[in-house]
């Protein structure tokens, strides 16, 4: 057995168990971590095939009625693997799509695992397509060093539309985390290639609030847990991040959206899992306006009803609403003028 295979093996196991978030020193320690597994893990050889059994296609579960591509796509030079999953049957000529983004670490077979994509595929017809960043998504517009991720996730779209039987005007785009970050940095600045936006364990950064100007409204749905250590340290210290809430009412803004038709309620607590979730939809929006914010009280930096084995160490998993159907949910009646 390779030794790529141990490490990208090994590397799925910890993402699969702990999605994880952009905090440094977090990130240090877990490298730390998998450098001493990978000695133990390189003397089970072909042993690690019943660990990792059940993942296949390249560690990606999966999904009946789905199938699953990876297509190299260069940019500025920079070769990155892409993973395509598309519905089998396809009932119109052109059909949606989700750019999905994973969070620091991430894998685009893991993040397909994590959120469930082959389910959104098979269940709605939309394809996903999950790149992987170039160490790490480029989200902060005052970092001017780096990998140009806006231009390329860019261009990724429009080869994407131009080579498969993709719907321009109902491109979305989701992200967790560096990821979300990401997604959110999209929306203010190419808000004319995805009509609408949803980011997980994210807020809006203040160097991205000062410059976000998009060309047209941006839907945009926002899932932040209350416990999300990386998050809300950041934004109640003021490092460098908007509260959840500051989020939601700059996106309101945005989208020409009046604060005093904004609805609260409270999602049903099916789960009795130590989580209880509010959501705040926005009201009186510009046309093609719209803005929600599911608040997850005691949430962590996840993924609501993710994916994950074992336990998360990065807090609860909301069970009372699954965020891949209540996404799919707000993208699904947007589309492009």
């Amino acid at each position: 057995m390779s030794s790529r295979f141990l490490r990208r093996a090994l590397t799925a196991s910890l993402a699969l168990l702990l999605p994880l978030s952009a905090h440094a020193a977090f990130g240090d320690g877990l490298k730390t971590l998998a450098g001493g597994l990978g000695t133990t893990l390189g003397t089970l050889g072909g042993g690690l095939q019943l660990t990792f059994q059940h993942l296949s296609q390249k560690y990606l579960e999966p999904t009946d009625g789905t199938s699953s591509f990876e297509e190299d796509f260069v940019y500025q030079g920079v070769t990155r693997e892409v993973l395509y999953i598309m519905p089998n049957v396809q009932t119109a000529p052109l059909a949606p799509a989700v750019v999905l983004l994973h969070y620091h670490y991430g894998t685009p077979e893991v993040m397909a695992n994590l959120v469930e994509a082959g389910r959104l595929a098979a269940e709605h017809g939309a394809w996903v397509i999950i790149p992987k960043a170039d160490g790490e998504w480029q989200e902060d517009p005052s970092k001017t060093s780096g990998t140009d991720d806006v231009g390329f996730l860019s261009a990724l779209i429009a080869h994407a539309i131009a080579v498969r039987p993709l719907d321009a005007k109902r491109i979305y785009m989701a992200g967790m985390s560096n990821g979300g970050f990401m997604a959110e940095r999209f929306a203010c600045e190419r808000s004319d290639l995805v009509a609408g936006t949803a980011i997980v364990a994210a807020t809006l950064r203040k160097s991205e609030n000062a410059v976000c100007a998009p060309l047209r409204v941006v839907p945009m749905t926002i899932m932040l847990g209350s416990r999300d250590s990386r998050i809300n340290l950041e934004a109640n210290l003021n490092l460098g991040l908007l509260t959840g809430q500051g989020t939601f009412d700059r996106f309101v803004a945005l989208n020409g959206c009046n604060p005093a038709q904004t609805i609260s309620s409270q999602l049903p607590d099916i789960a009795n899992d130590g989580t209880v979730t509010t959501l705040e939809e926005a009201g009186g929006c510009a046309s093609g306006g719209a803005v929600r914010y599911y608040a997850i009280e005691n949430g962590g930096h996840t993924w609501p009803q993710g994916n994950y084995t074992g336990v998360s160490l990065l807090g609860k998993v909301a069970q009372d609403f699954n965020a891949t159907d209540a996404i799919w949910d707000f993208f699904e009646p947007l589309h492009l003028p």
